[in-house]
């Protein structure tokens, strides 16, 4: 990222940068944000970050009593939780990358698959903001499906060691562990860190963004009622949250 930034932006005095990821993006975008100026120079010209379904370290925070599995559902539990860590070799990780495959192999079945996930548990309220959203945006239905199902069959394109590392990713420390929050003041002074959450969100559940609220000094935290993809549904009001004076 130093490098790319490097190429792009020669004359970094200049630059204002303002990160963002939404469900598992939010893990490289918190990894930038709190990465050593030694390590990410360009990190000193960070202005603000903005996570979407926010995952945290996977760390027991014991000082505030924050235990990242409380609120995890049996399917995460197992696929990215304490399990994932302690069965050798991969196997789970394994597992289900022999079951997603299975789904991915076409673009019909992911698209399935994508809609099982996220869309068929929408309740009637985020239904109607979906409806909503494509009106504005022009967006057919089954179109954000579709597109979802296609970056989801080209992630794995050529190498699945990505899938296979979430667990190591997310069960790691990040290089500060339970140290978030306790960033010096130039990592903190003149930022600015917008947690965007759906209150039904399942896979990044609320307790995790509030965790995340509290530990980030200058940060705010913006809910929406439903799931994991609700924020797309309002990113225009996001956007101008986030760029607020």
């Amino acid at each position: 990222m130093s490098a790319l930034l490097t190429h792009l932006h020669p004359n970094t005095s200049e630059l204002q940068l303002y990160i963002s990821g939404g469900s598992f993006g939010t893990v490289p975008t918190q990894m930038l944000y709190g990465a050593p100026f030694e390590v990410f120079p360009q990190g000193r010209y960070i202005r603000g970050m903005l996570l979407l379904g926010a995952f945290p370290p996977f760390v027991q925070d014991h000082e505030t009593g924050f235990d990242y599995t409380r609120s995890m559902n049996w399917r995460d539990y197992i696929s990215v939780g304490p399990p994932s860590r302690f069965i050798p070799f991969r196997m789970l990780q394994h597992l289900a990358k022999f079951v997603i495959q299975s789904k991915l192999a076409r673009q019909e079945s992911a698209e399935a698959f994508i809609r099982a996930f996220l869309f068929d548990k929408m309740g009637e309220d985020e239904k109607k903001m979906y409806q909503a959203w494509r009106d504005k945006t022009g967006y057919e239905d089954g179109q954000l499906a579709r597109e979802m199902a296609e970056s989801n069959r080209r992630s794995v394109e050529k190498t699945w060691e990505g899938f296979l590392s979430t667990p190591e990713v997310l069960n790691s420390d990040w290089g500060w562990g339970v140290g978030l929050g306790g960033l010096d003041e130039e990592h903190r002074a003149g930022r600015r860190v917008l947690i965007v959450a759906g209150t039904e969100d399942d896979a990044t559940n609320i307790e995790w963004a509030r965790y995340l609220a509290s530990k980030y000094s200058n940060s705010r935290l913006k809910t929406f009622s439903g799931g994991h993809i609700v924020a797309i549904f309002h990113m225009d009001e996001i956007w101008a949250d986030f760029f607020a004076d």
